[in-house]
Parts: C-alpha cells; structure tokens; sequence
C-alpha cells in the first residue's frame, strides 16, 4: 500500500523539501549546508534578517537542526527558550509546559531570561515555563516589624547560594531518552 501524500507545508526560505520527507518527518536542505527536520506536526516559523534565514520559531513538537558551516550560526526560538548552535547537530522539543535542547554534535547555548548555559555532545537541558510574575499590590503594604535578633547559639546562614528552583540545569541525557527524540526526528 503507497504511503500518504505529504501534506502541504511551509518551506523556509532559502530552502528545499527533501525527497526523503515522510507524512511524519520533513526534512528542509537550505542554503549553507544547514539542514532542517522537523516533525510534521510541528509548529514552525522562519526567523529572516535581509531575507536570509536565521532561525525557527518552534511552537510546538521536535526539530533536529544542523547547521553546517554557517559563520554566524542559528538560533531556535520556543515560548520558554533560545538556542543558538554553530557548527552543531541540535535537537529542540517544544510544548506549552517545557523545552528540551539534546546536542547531538558539536555545541550550543540555551537562554532564559538572562539565565544561559552551554551545552556540548550528549548534553541536555530542559526549560520550564515560568509561572507568571505576580501581580503589584497597587497600594502598598505596611511595613513588617524587624525580625528580633538571632540568639548567639543560632547556626549562620551559609555562605553559598542554593541555585534557582528554575534555574537551567545541564545534564548528560541518558541513552535511552536521547534515543527516543532522536528517533522521532530520523535520527538513529
């Protein structure tokens, strides 16, 4: 029985449907040696500067991105995160909870929020989204009393700082998890 027709999609600029596209996985050879598959059902949107593509918004579903040889590299945007690789095999998975960033090859950054970390081969992050920031009481609130005094046998606060529940956290995946988002994207 023949395969289904591949659904119409939007090509970004300056690239090509590949032949080797599926009904669940397109694959875009650009310009630059940069290389693109995305998940059908995957949200996208190209991001141009001067008519050239940049890089992907990425609203929902995965995307393997290869950058090639690109001087100044490509970025991935998600509602929780930017990455931008050079010179790197990047998978992103976007949802409306999270993203996750794999590093196939090479190397990339992750960003939040003035929050970044590098990742290199086999390394990962996941982006929550932030809850959203509170609102301002619009008048203000009294002032709280000072605390009292510690008694001298109280132990001192530690120097070092526990990080951020939300902070960007880098860890080497597990096979098994890299192997399951690699293999959604063609990728064994």
């Amino acid at each position: 029985m023949p395969s289904p027709p591949i659904q119409p999609v939007t090509i970004p600029p300056g690239c090509r449907l590949d032949a080797s596209s599926t009904s669940m996985l397109h694959i875009f050879e650009c310009q630059e040696a940069l290389r693109i598959a995305a998940e059908a059902a995957a949200r996208l949107a190209a991001i141009e500067q001067s008519g050239r593509l940049v890089g992907l918004r990425v609203e929902g579903g995965a995307v393997m991105v290869e950058s090639g040889r690109r001087k100044d590299g490509f970025r991935v945007v998600t509602a929780q995160a930017v990455t931008d690789l050079k010179e790197a095999r990047v998978a992103v998975e976007s949802s409306d909870l999270r993203t996750s960033v794999f590093v196939r090859e090479g190397s990339a950054s992750v960003s939040r929020d003035g929050d970044r970390v590098s990742l290199t081969r086999g390394e990962g992050v996941d982006v929550a989204s932030l809850p959203p920031a509170p609102k301002r009481p619009e008048k203000a609130a009294a002032p709280l009393p000072a605390p009292a005094p510690a008694p001298p046998s109280a132990a001192k606060p530690s120097p070092t700082r526990a990080a951020a529940p939300d902070a960007l956290r880098v860890r080497t995946w597990p096979q098994e998890r890299a192997s399951r988002l690699l293999a959604r994207l063609g990728q064994s």
